[in-house]
């Protein structure tokens, strides 16, 4: 996908951020989900490297995604009761 449009980012970007989108949305999906120093980082690093190559759409939408899947809002995930 990441490396057909309206991406089309070379393959050995798309190698190395894949997995860094994989591992954000299973976090996401596991509920209570905290950016890290390390994820924060990385994210900054391939936006760069996206945007300074022309990639911008991608640079913008891995920067969205990977921020939205690594960011929760109230109220927490797994600890959570709901009065019906």
């Amino acid at each position: 996908m990441l490396t057909n449009p309206p991406y089309s980012i070379p393959e050995s970007i798309a190698y190395e951020v894949a997995p860094l989108e994989a591992n954000a949305y299973i976090e996401y999906n596991a509920g209570d989900e905290v950016l890290t120093q390390k994820e924060a980082e990385d994210r900054d690093y391939y936006y760069g490297l996206l945007f300074s190559d022309g990639y911008y759409f991608a640079a913008w939408a891995f920067d969205a995604t990977f921020t939205s899947w690594n960011t929760d809002l109230p109220p927490q995930d797994n600890n959570i009761t709901i009065d019906f």
